[in-house]
């Protein structure tokens, strides 16, 4: 069986994209070929190189990089810290894909593949353009003032996360352009919040089937606060999402289904520098914290001699300060 996969990236994520792709080429059956069509908009040659030595390493393994047209993104698209032009790449696939792609799973970049992809890639599409899962927090979307979650489920639709989708590649190129796209989105920009994922939503908003986000898109913090972890992600969980705060994050608290992402990052050649960034990440943190803990220490010290002044005042000059 041929699988097309494609995801989206910069110099900044072509590493964590490239642990993806290793862990989708773990897990691919020995009989299939796997595509791999990865976004870009001119990455160092290093990255390059290393996923072109893939194809020697794993039999069935295809790689197909597109660039595209940077000048094609308008620079009034949003971008914050943690999201960068990238994001706006999936919206180029009716304009970009070959004509023998017919269809295409698209994954972020902050995902694992821990399973075969072919039960996802032969879903049935029943007519539908996409199939998504339905977003983790939907339901405390509904709550907040998020305009496009809030127009959908007041429509009684249903809002879905854009990490993860099947794409009729054919029905796709028959109705939209990447143009189509941005039309929407600059129609709408003062009420979008995340920019690629609410005008997927908006545009497909009655051709998306929903498919099982535990299996296909299970947000991995979110997950094991919920008590799912390690052993139970590994036996049920076809495609991991980290969303929020990554597993190569020296910030922040750690849990254990990231261990699921060491492990295959493990597998890379960027492995000795992923851990050693992750671990002056968390060194820096503590020197913080201890910096903190001390400047805090000196105040409290520094509060207690001032009191002492004052006792002293008063005692020499019967006055109160």
């Amino acid at each position: 069986m041929r699988i097309n996969l494609t995801t989206s990236t910069d110099d900044h994520f072509a590493r964590y994209a490239y642990v993806m792709l290793v862990s989708a080429l773990e897990n691919k059956q020995p009989e299939d070929e796997l595509y791999f069509y990865l976004l870009h908009t001119g990455l160092d040659s290093r990255y390059l190189e290393e996923y072109k030595k893939l194809e020697d390493k794993y039999r069935g393994f295809y790689f197909v990089p597109i660039r595209l047209d940077i000048n094609r993104f308008d620079n009034r698209l949003p971008t914050e810290e943690w999201w960068s032009m990238a994001i706006y790449y999936r919206l180029m696939l009716p304009d970009i894909v070959p004509d023998d792609v017919d269809r295409i799973i698209y994954v972020d970049a902050d995902t694992i593949i821990n399973g075969p992809l072919n039960d996802l890639f032969c879903t049935e599409l029943n007519g539908n353009v996409l199939c998504a899962c339905e977003d983790f927090d939907t339901t405390e979307v509904v709550a907040g003032s998020r305009y496009i979650p809030n127009l959908l489920l007041a429509k009684g639709k249903k809002y879905f996360n854009s990490g993860v989708l099947l794409i009729d590649v054919v029905a796709l190129k028959k109705k939209y352009r990447f143009s189509d796209y941005m039309e929407v989105l600059f129609e709408l920009i003062d009420k979008i919040d995340s920019p690629d994922q609410d005008v997927i939503n908006f545009v497909h908003q009655d051709e998306i089937k929903e498919i099982d986000r535990l299996r296909y898109n299970y947000f991995a913090k979110a997950g094991y606060n919920t008590g799912r972890g390690y052993g139970w992600v590994k036996d049920n969980v076809s495609i991991i999402h980290y969303a929020g705060r990554k597993p190569w994050s020296g910030k922040g608290l750690r849990y254990d289904t990231e261990k699921i992402w060491w492990e295959y990052a493990r597998l890379t050649p960027f492995f000795m520098e992923l851990a050693e960034e992750m671990v002056s990440e968390e060194m820096e943190l503590a020197y913080a914290d201890t910096d903190i803990r001390r400047r805090a220490k000196e105040k409290d010290e520094l509060m207690e001699l001032v009191e002492k002044l004052k006792d002293l005042v008063m005692k020499l000059t019967g006055e109160t300060i």
